[in-house]
């Protein structure tokens, strides 16, 4: 038997082609240590990091649209992922069109409520640096957990699954993040965030290529 005929008699088996895999195939695996791994980065928010002066007096607009965007890609990249997992599986990316969706809803509303010459301030903020460093070191955990858990799959495109995963790890770290983000931008968010999301997923990408391999 060579390569191509034992991935396609797994993918027989898992009953994947272009359907989602079946509930409970690795899901809750999948679920319960990226939950896990995002208690470690919570702990380490909480004990760590000062609060965010912009949740004091409820959340701003900001944090609600971050926090909802973070959930819709987190979610997104959940499913991705555990499709991923399956042999011969390639999700697609329509899903990232959510969170995007929702990001550019917050972005127009603040891009209305604020002058243009205030546009490049709240763009660059106070702590850009600081923010993309500790959502991207904050994912690692969370993306080293969803890797573990691949590993026990059956990924026929490691690379995309790395990806994939550090969507989900960045996500739900941009969510979290929101408890200590001093700042009150989404155009701040849709910057340094996004950017570290996006490191996040390369990093995935890159790891996922080696380590997934079969």
């Amino acid at each position: 038997m060579n390569t191509q005929q034992f991935i396609e008699e797994l993918a027989a088996d898992f009953g994947t082609g272009n359907r989602a895999p079946r509930a409970g195939m690795g899901g809750a695996r999948l679920a319960g240590r990226a939950g896990l791994a995002s208690l470690l980065s919570l702990a380490v928010l909480v004990l760590f990091f000062s609060r965010s002066p912009n949740i004091a007096d409820g959340p701003t607009a900001t944090v609600i649209f971050t926090i909802l965007s973070g959930a819709a890609l987190a979610a997104g990249a959940f499913w991705a992922t555990l499709k991923a997992s399956y042999p011969e599986s390639r999700p697609g990316l329509w899903w990232i069109a959510v969170p995007l969706a929702i990001l550019a809803m917050g972005l127009g509303l603040e891009l209305s409520r604020t002058p243009s010459a205030l546009w490049g301030e709240r763009l660059l903020g106070q702590t850009a640096f600081g923010c993309f460093l500790c959502v991207t070191l904050l994912s690692l955990p969370i993306l080293a957990a969803v890797l573990a858990v691949l590993r026990h799959g059956a990924t026929t495109h490691p690379r995309r699954s790395g990806a994939v995963a550090g969507l989900l790890a960045g996500g739900i770290t941009a969510a979290l993040y929101t408890l200590h983000c001093p700042e009150d931008s989404l155009l701040f968010v849709a910057a340094w965030h996004v950017l570290a999301i996006a490191t996040v997923s390369v990093c995935g990408a890159l790891v996922g290529s080696r380590y997934l391999r079969w």
